[in-house]
């Protein structure tokens, strides 16, 4: 309940108390309630905590999704925060494909929304997940190159 004040020095002092003292048992359950918080030092705060409480919890990430997506769609906010998302949802996608098959429209959707650096990181993500789940059905595909053409002899570079 302290963090829903929405001053930043007291939501600092609350994620410090947390983090010292928070048991491993309930450390999920204020990932997730905490994930629904529409502060950034919050947000920050939950994907730093990813890697250590969700990882190899396909439910778990499931539960996040809606997290995840308000975080990579905010413009201009958490860099930090956004790159260790990415980062999470590689990693995790890379190793399970029931990760992989929950990522995919989370990442086919941000593709068209987002800014143009975020878009490019997203079409390396589904690229990934591409070649190594050939069989799911993502949005990308291979087109094969036309077969080069010969310039003309009386062509001179001009």
């Amino acid at each position: 309940q302290l963090l829903d004040i929405p001053r930043e020095d007291v939501q600092a002092f609350t994620l410090e108390l947390v983090e010292q003292h928070v048991a491993e048992r309930d450390a999920t359950n204020f990932l997730l309630r905490a994930s629904q918080h529409p502060g950034h030092r919050v947000q920050a705060f939950v994907a730093g905590w990813l890697d250590h409480y969700t990882s190899g919890k396909p439910e778990l990430i499931e539960q996040l999704l809606p997290f995840f997506r308000t975080l990579l769609e905010q413009i201009c906010r958490g860099r930090l925060a956004k790159d260790r998302v990415f980062d999470f949802l590689e990693r995790e996608s890379q190793e399970d494909e029931a990760t992989a098959r929950m990522v995919l429209p989370l990442l086919e959707r941000l593709v068209l929304t987002i800014a143009v650096g975020d878009r490019a990181r997203c079409l390396v993500l589904l690229n990934g997940l591409r070649r190594k789940y050939p069989h799911l059905d993502t949005p990308l595909r291979t087109i094969p190159s036309p077969a080069p053409t010969t310039l003309s002899p009386s062509f001179h570079g001009i």
